[in-house]
């Protein structure tokens, strides 16, 4: 059985909207991106796969700490976004598509989504290879009225 090692609660509302149905993007901060990929522990030459990389934030860090970074992102613009950020640099590739029909595999799984997404994605990810770890970030809901 895998690690999930930790899970990292926000601060900040991700939509004005508490009614938003998912999928939806919302930015991870720089301190955040950090403190999760020291949390993972992610070393040189890794493979970090981040599902649903929005931007492309998380990919460049892992790039920036020399690992190697795959991210799926369903939002084709968005994907084009992270392409842009991370053309210069080498080992780094965006996929436009479905993260529940493509491959996961990785040193380290880096996931900012919903609960019950990430219970969908359980069984995938408990099936990584042994040494896996898995960070992930549940974003906060807004209460109703508030």
């Amino acid at each position: 059985m895998r690690t999930l090692k930790a899970v990292m609660p926000t601060t900040s509302t991700t939509t004005s909207t508490p009614d938003l149905a998912w999928p939806f993007w919302a930015p991870t901060s720089a301190e955040e991106i950090e403190r999760a990929l020291d949390l993972a522990e992610l070393r040189p030459a890794e493979v970090l796969l981040d599902l649903g990389c929005g931007d492309g934030r998380v990919l460049q860090a892992a790039a920036r700490r020399g690992s190697r970074a795959i991210g799926y992102e369903c939002d084709p613009v968005l994907a084009d976004r992270a392409r842009a950020l991370v053309a210069s640099f080498p080992g780094v590739e965006v996929v436009t598509g479905d993260f529940f029909s493509l491959p996961i595999d990785a040193d380290v799984v880096f996931a900012y989504l919903s609960p019950a997404t990430l219970a969908r994605l359980r069984p995938r990810l408990e099936g990584l290879p042994r040494g896996s770890r898995v960070v992930h970030r549940a974003p906060a809901r807004r209460a109703r009225g508030g």
